[in-house]
């Protein structure tokens, strides 16, 4: 490809307009095609969607009662506050852990203390279907710029040791029918 050709190309995909003088090129704007000036005004926002952070449990013997955490960050450039999540068990145990949507607790920061603040559920749903999922829907939607942690009691814990993992989903306020697929967590139990 000679010189010509490829400021040529280069010109036409920057919307200019090409004229060839004498096996030279000159460079023309294109009449709707922005000024440099113009674009300078236009800016990228990153968008950094919610994320899961942790997932942990309380005790990790065989068949013992357990607490499993969910810790979730919500970015502030994000700008969509979540009114609820969806935990559900991915299959793969020996069995679907029964998680007591009713035992559930939300609290603001990275876990679960005395003092934490915790954030008022107005639904609590489950478990739904064959993963055990619940959901759980805030009373107040949780805001950009937030890292809260989910609590959720087990009926008991597996009774044989092994990787269990959980799906986390979160609906922002307005999108209660799509949501978004934060991310899978771990737990490994321990062996008898």
């Amino acid at each position: 490809m000679s010189i010509q050709q490829r400021a040529i190309s280069i010109a036409s995909g920057l919307g200019f307009g090409v004229v060839l003088l004498g096996g030279g090129v000159l460079f023309a704007a294109l009449p709707n095609a922005p000024a440099a000036a113009e674009m300078s005004n236009y800016s990228v926002t990153k968008v950094e969607a919610p994320r899961l952070l942790k997932v942990s449990a309380l005790h990790l013997e065989p068949a013992g009662m357990g607490t499993f955490y969910f810790t979730i960050a919500v970015p502030a450039s994000y700008g969509k506050s979540i009114e609820a999540i969806r935990i559900s068990q991915i299959p793969g145990g020996d069995r679907i852990i029964d998680l007591e949507a009713n035992e559930s607790k939300v609290v603001i920061g990275p876990r679960v203390t005395r003092n934490s603040e915790a954030i008022p559920l107005s639904a609590i749903g489950g478990p739904e279907d064959e993963t055990g999922a619940l959901t759980l829907a805030f009373a107040q939607p949780v805001v950009p710029g937030t890292t809260f942690t989910v609590a959720v009691e087990a009926e008991r814990n597996p009774t044989s040791g092994g990787i269990y993992q959980f799906g986390v989903t979160v609906y922002p306020v307005g999108e209660s029918t799509t949501g978004h697929y934060i991310g899978t967590g771990r737990v490994t139990f321990n062996s008898d």
